[in-house]
């Protein structure tokens, strides 16, 4: 018989011997009570002597437990994992995103063209204008495909601001017209370009430059001027045939553009 089934027999068997001699009621039952807890004590210290002797001072708990197994509570089917074809890989960091894994990009072709630089021009000196209260200086370049044509102008007045309209047109070097004098003829209409400027203190302002082409091909051009208080469209005088304005210095168009 186990420690086990001994311990509960013997503790039945105690309960009955209670129920037996329990008494009624009163004083008497409290005493029979007290003796019968301390027969119970003194039994089960008696029958804990017997079994340590028996088990050789081994401890009285089984040595082993039995085992309990559980079951896993039954989760939802895990996705399968990616396989490394189907993984998406992440972009080098040097790549753009755009473009294919490591092509470089030729980031000079997103960038505007800079403006081609012109040659210096040639000006002349500075000159009173006849009809607005300004100095002005004519400059010309000879290009591959025309003339750059501009005007420099600051004011003659430095203690107040003007207000001026400044034109600029090509003159071609005719001899023969220059001889007759039909200076009206050597004004190229198409190239006239005009400029509404506010100027103060003496600062230099430039009307242009631009870039024209004259019509009449080859030859020796400069680059003419006038200024003028009135925003008109054509500069005083040009309905004159011996009108030239002021002229910059000439160059040679050796070519036809």
């Amino acid at each position: 018989m186990t420690f086990v089934e001994r311990y509960g027999a013997f503790i039945v068997e105690r309960y009955r011997e209670f129920n037996q001699r329990r008494p009624v009621a009163g004083k008497a039952t409290l005493i029979s009570t007290i003796a019968t807890v301390l027969a119970l004590l003194v039994a089960v210290a008696q029958l804990m002597v017997d079994v340590i002797g028996e088990t050789g001072g081994h401890a009285l708990l089984p040595t082993t437990l039995p085992s309990v197994v559980t079951e896993a509570p039954s989760t939802p089917e895990a996705a399968p994992e990616n396989t490394p074809e189907d993984t998406p890989q992440d972009a080098p960091e040097d790549a753009p995103a755009d473009t294919p894994e490591g092509t470089p990009v030729d980031h000079e072709e997103e960038r505007p063209a800079p403006a081609p630089s012109l040659p210096a021009p040639l000006c002349r000196e500075w000159i009173d204008a006849k009809h607005a209260p300004v100095l002005i200086r004519p400059c010309v370049t000879a290009l591959p495909n025309g003339l750059a044509i501009s005007t420099q102008v600051r004011s003659s007045t430095p203690d107040k601001p003007v207000r001026v309209s400044v034109w600029v047109w090509s003159m071609h070097h005719d001899e023969a017209l220059l001889e007759a004098q039909q200076y009206d003829r050597t004004r190229e209409v198409a190239t006239l370009r005009h400029c509404r400027l506010n100027l103060t203190n003496d600062e230099i302002t430039t009307c242009g430059p631009f870039v024209v082409t004259p019509s009449t091909g080859p030859g020796k051009y400069a680059a003419a001027t006038s200024a003028g208080t009135e925003p008109d469209d054509y500069p005083p005088g040009w309905s004159s045939s011996s009108f030239t304005g002021t002229q910059s210095p000439a160059v040679v168009i050796s070519d036809a553009p």
